[in-house]
């Protein structure tokens, strides 16, 4: 239990402000200061951006949690792709600046004539991004009550108060530079915390125990291979089908794009493979485990000195917020710019929108955390969204000339007809057979109709389909 955790976190929210309010003072907060901080991104900045909103909870929380009950399939398979993903998405990050070098959301790759297919990529993205909310609220719900006396509620509200306090102010631009704060803060927790945690509690002999050749042939059979796909799918779609990645996308300079995106995948790596050695120790040590979502913070609490908690909880509130940010930026412009701007045609100012918009987006991820699905459920369900978006959206950052948009609409609804409600099902029943099939269905029924783009097909579509 932390001491003074209120006065802690207000604390943060304050320096939060403060350091905003510095660096936003002399520059105008207009749509591209909001929304893309200017366009003028250098590496280190990017890179740590980056860094911070892939982190999420899932990366510092969930890693705990699948290494402590899966062991070494779960470990691998959350941490290898997680990483893997940044350096492969890298590839197409300046492809995507060029196709739109002035874009603020992902649904501007298509044309926004074609109001139902607009809007349904809008509706997708916009949920997407506020599923990773959520997840960031519920996480941050779960650690503050492991550290404190508060409530699951009273937490919530703190959490969505302090990030609307600074992100209010400055969108993107603010959430870019506290990133930066964040990253510096969460290094000291991989540096220092994590290794004497490792060392005091003997954790090297956790993971070689882990490290048997029964456990390394768990990672590629069920039911770790089929956590495995699902994860891969989940995170090999995500940085095409996820708001503020493209918003940094857009936010950092062209020739850094590449780099940025590398150095981030390279970073992030050694952040949920700590988490995992940790929930390993949890694991094959028998320690006690309330919430597995926290596993991997339990060696600490067991083996650390109790003012270290203080310490730990200062910084991994901050790391919380980074995603939390993020995400409550990603799904306001896609309200305003998207909704409010190009579908509805509504005319009211663009930064008065977003600004509306965050406070109606953070009151309803307030309700939705308190709701009774958990961190993983939420996470796993953004597996349906990137399957039936990803080949659209790479067909059109890749073709010079626009899809067919009734056909790519089609093709969408279908897939989300066939893909959502046999996910949800599937999940309902924790069977991952039935959640791979349903993401394979609704990737397929959403790529068929794209074929008629291409030369070889173009006859057969016209002729039978």
């Amino acid at each position: 239990m932390v001491s003074g955790s209120f006065g802690i976190l207000i604390g943060i929210g304050v320096v939060f402000v403060l350091i905003t309010l510095y660096y936003t003072f002399k520059r105008p907060i207009d749509l591209e200061g909001i929304l893309a901080a200017n366009r003028n991104v250098g590496l280190i900045s990017g890179s740590l951006s980056i860094l911070a909103t892939w982190i999420a909870p899932p990366a510092i929380l969930i890693a705990g949690q699948v290494s402590y009950q899966m062991g070494l399939a779960g470990a691998f398979w959350f941490t290898v792709p997680n990483a893997l993903t940044l350096v492969v998405f890298a590839l197409f990050a300046a492809d995507i600046k060029k196709r739109i070098p002035k874009g603020y959301t992902i649904s501007q790759i298509f044309p926004h004539s074609e109001g139902k297919l607009y809007g349904t990529v809008a509706t997708l993205t916009f949920f997407r991004s506020f599923i990773i909310f959520v997840q960031a609220v519920i996480g941050g719900a779960a650690f503050l009550t492991f550290f404190s006396d508060f409530s699951r509620t009273v937490a919530i509200g703190i959490i969505l108060s302090i990030l609307l306090s600074y992100s209010l102010l400055s969108g993107l631009s603010a959430s870019i530079i506290t990133d930066l704060i964040q990253m510096v803060i969460l290094g000291v927790l991989f540096v220092v915390f994590v290794p004497w945690t490792v060392v005091t509690g003997d954790g090297i002999t956790a993971f070689l125990q882990v490290l048997s050749v029964e456990n390394v042939r768990s990672i590629f059979v069920p039911p770790g291979l089929y956590f495995g796909i699902i994860i891969s799918i989940s995170l090999f779609t995500a940085p095409f089908v996820n708001q503020f990645i493209w918003q940094r996308v857009f936010a950092i300079k062209e020739s850094k794009l590449k780099q940025s995106f590398t150095l981030a995948g390279v970073l992030f790596f050694f952040i949920p493979f700590g988490i995992s050695v940790l929930g390993f120790m949890a694991a094959m040590q028998s320690l006690a485990v309330e919430n597995p979502v926290l596993a991997g913070y339990v060696p600490m609490a067991q083996y650390l000195p109790e003012v270290i908690s203080t310490i730990v909880f200062v910084i991994l509130a901050t790391a919380l917020l980074s995603t939390a940010d993020s995400a409550l930026v990603a799904c306001a412009s896609i309200l305003a710019i998207d909704f409010g701007n190009t579908l509805l045609e509504t005319g009211i100012d663009e930064v008065r929108m977003t600004r509306v918009s965050m406070i109606g987006v953070a009151v309803v991820v307030g309700l939705a955390a308190l709701g009774p699905f958990n961190l993983l459920d939420w996470l796993l369900f953004n597996a349906a969204i990137g399957a039936v978006l990803i080949a659209p959206l790479l067909m059109s950052i890749y073709r010079e000339q626009d899809l067919n948009p009734q056909r790519v609409f089609y093709g969408l609804a279908l897939a989300i007809l066939f893909s959502f409600p046999l996910f949800s099902y599937a999940s309902l029943q924790n069977d991952n057979p039935l959640r791979i099939l349903a993401l394979i269905g609704g990737f397929l029924i959403s790529t068929v109709p794209l074929l008629a783009d291409f030369e070889p097909f173009k006859s057969l579509y016209k002729n039978h389909l």
